[in-house]
């Protein structure tokens, strides 16, 4: 079944430099709209997947800190964890505090992450779609085919909560240049706030370009 979305209300470029620029929308989601992700991600499905989530990052990796699945693997095989857990929950906290799971586009057999509800999933991709229109594909290098049409992949969407305490102190890049790793290639991130504003303190949403003074953008749920 195919799900058309609704176009993004009020997309607004913000910034002309080459390497700071993005589009923030205003309306992104619809009340109804709103409230059916809320409870989406409420649901006992989105809930019961949660994890801890972890900074990777080459700071992290050359400090020796594993993930809980290889620390598992290891133990499994008998062998030594890569990285003590007090290492771990020291680098966690000093870090990244939260909790995530992902949110697969379409049922696997065998695994148990949740399938994004089809509507939403298409209300990301419209929004994807407009900031690549509005970059160009310069600076949202998606590409496209022989007809013009553009061409991306999609990753799992990370549905991430951050409770009292919680917190993601260090800066993390979505892409990197000449990376030869898919998920360091990625040419546009949506990023979407389904809590109020008004039921929460701090959390403020910050972006760095090329090491400049950090930004901060206003998210409306």
């Amino acid at each position: 079944r195919f799900f058309a979305a609704m176009p993004p209300t009020r997309p607004r470029r913000v910034g002309r430099a080459h390497d700071a620029s993005y589009v923030l929308f205003e309306g992104l989601l619809g009340e109804r709209q709103l409230r059916n992700a809320r409870a989406f991600a409420a649901s006992d499905a989105v809930q019961a997947q949660l994890s801890e989530g972890i900074l990777f990052d080459e700071k992290t990796a050359a400090n020796g800190y594993a993930s809980e699945e290889e620390e598992n693997e290891a133990q499994n095989e008998g062998g030594p964890s890569a990285a003590p857990p007090a290492k771990k929950q020291k680098r966690n906290v000093a870090e990244r505090r939260s909790r995530i799971a992902w949110l697969e586009r379409e049922a696997a057999e065998g695994e148990a992450s949740p399938v994004i509800p089809p509507w939403l999933h298409a209300q990301l991709r419209s929004a994807a779609r407009t900031a690549h229109r509005l970059l160009g594909d310069k600076l949202c290098p998606i590409g496209v085919d022989a007809l013009g049409r553009w061409t991306p992949r999609y990753e799992p969407v990370q549905y991430t909560e951050y409770g009292p305490g919680s917190h993601y102190a260090s800066w993390h890049t979505d892409s990197e240049l000449d990376s030869d790793d898919v998920e360091d290639t990625r040419g546009v991130t949506v990023v979407v706030l389904l809590s109020d504003g008004a039921a929460f303190g701090g959390g403020k949403f910050q972006t760095r370009a090329r090491g400049g003074a950090p930004q901060t953008i206003e998210l409306k749920a």
